[in-house]
């Protein structure tokens, strides 16, 4: 079955688009912090125009919901909601640390990954993932917004990959304790749209998507407090 799947991530430092089409997977990547809005509708385009391909191709859009920062998420699921009201798509939905934890996994082919991204205020947003027999990376420990310091190190097994930035940014208050003979970290990891693709593909083939007028970001955090305490 011939899928065409549109993703795009702007929920940290990273922008990125992916399109599966055809087959074959065209991507885009950039750091680029605090230039999603201006960077995203470009390399969509220039995806669209590299698979010869036209918006109303497409089976589905995808993008990555949340946690992360509040800004991207709102113009990821902004762009989204645009693009697919407007021809009847479908929006398939996955989380900023799930498809951390993927691009973690086409990067290193590690089965289990924390993934972790800075969510300010002293907090954390953490999720922990293993790899499934379909090369998918599998909620085990569910995401969550957590005190630096409250992180329960102890309760998982530490021959885990650690994804994310925060893990050097933070790492005098978050890797304390940890066995560094069995603890490995990436702090050069993304989410990519890439990996929402593999993500998105799972979902589409089980139905797993939803109309456009109904998504919503996933925050974790309401937007009012972290306005308040920045």
């Amino acid at each position: 079955m011939s899928i065409s799947i549109l993703a795009f991530d702007t929920a940290t430092e990273a922008c990125s688009a992916a399109l599966l089409a055809n087959g074959h997977l065209y991507s885009r990547f950039e750091l680029a912090p605090r230039q999603h809005n201006r960077l995203i509708l470009p390399m969509i385009e220039a995806l669209l125009a590299e698979a010869n391909m036209r918006l109303a191709d497409l089976d589905a859009l995808a993008f990555s919901d949340g946690p992360g920062s509040f800004t991207g998420i709102r113009i990821a699921a902004g762009i989204a909601q645009g693009l697919a009201l407007g021809l009847n798509l479908p929006v398939i939905v996955v989380s900023t640390l799930q498809t951390l934890a993927q691009s973690c996994y086409r990067q290193f082919n590690h089965p289990r990954i924390l993934a972790a991204l800075d969510a300010g205020m002293s907090q954390i947003y953490v999720g922990g993932y293993y790899i499934n027999n379909h090369n998918i990376m599998e909620e085990i420990y569910s995401d969550r917004l957590v005190n630096i310091g409250d992180l329960p190190l102890s309760e998982i097994n530490q021959d885990w990959c650690y994804a994310g930035m925060v893990w050097q940014d933070r790492s005098d208050s978050l890797l304390v304790g940890l066995d560094e003979k069995t603890a490995t970290v990436t702090p050069n990891c993304f989410p990519t749209a890439e990996a929402i693709i593999d993500l998105a593909r799972i979902k589409f083939l089980s139905a797993d998507y939803h109309p456009a007028s109904t998504i919503m970001p996933n925050y974790l955090r309401r937007e009012d407090v972290w306005k308040k305490k920045r």
